[in-house]
């Protein structure tokens, strides 16, 4: 990477995670511009123009980056995994404690979404979705889960997973809801006798 590269990747990362905390603690209208600037110490807001020529471009990048923040967070957890059931436990376990431990990335997460930026995360949500599907398939071919729709699989694990934020954000344990989450899973993708 060159270093005028480098460089603008570098504002760009300044920018969105600006946009992260201000979405995360104040909300979507109150993330303007001009609170960016100031929230990331910059001089004007045409420094946040030059990367991104409307609000709705910046926020597609702010949830590349929570994308980003997320698969950084979760990679080690999951490396570490040795076994098909041990992958799906350490995703579930990785993917709460990313959730606990990174509320203003949750919130902001929310207000793109509630503020009609669906869009720019579907992609995500859908990737994320196929990746577990791709975990359940593989575990099937090689006898360590039972006969069952992969896709419908992942998309109740998926739904499970966003749904404790709320409970997560209100002070639910994050070991405890794992836990749960990991023996729900483990629980229906095994061979009943």
């Amino acid at each position: 990477m060159t270093t005028r590269h480098a460089a603008t990747a570098a504002r760009k990362e300044q920018i969105t995670r600006a946009a992260i905390a201000l979405l995360g603690e104040r909300g979507y209208q109150a993330t303007t511009f001009e609170a960016i600037c100031k929230e990331a110490g910059l001089s004007s807001k045409r420094l946040i123009t030059y990367h991104f020529s409307s609000k709705d471009e910046l926020f597609a990048a702010v949830a590349d980056q929570i994308v980003a923040d997320v698969d950084t967070y979760m990679r080690p957890a999951l490396e570490a995994a040795t076994g098909t059931r041990e992958l799906l436990a350490a995703a579930i376990r990785a993917n709460v404690g990313f959730i606990a431990g990174h509320s203003a990335h949750m919130r902001a997460l929310q207000q793109i979404l509630l503020n009609g930026g669906l869009g720019g995360w579907e992609r995500h949500h859908i990737e994320s979705q196929n990746r577990l599907a791709r975990l359940f398939a593989t575990g099937q071919r090689t006898g360590a889960f039972r006969p069952f729709d992969p896709q419908v699989m992942a998309a109740a694990l998926r739904a499970s997973i966003d749904n404790a934020a709320p409970l997560l954000s209100a002070g639910l344990d994050p070991d405890l809801c794992a836990n749960e989450l990991i023996e729900l899973f483990d629980r229906g993708t095994r061979e009943q006798p």
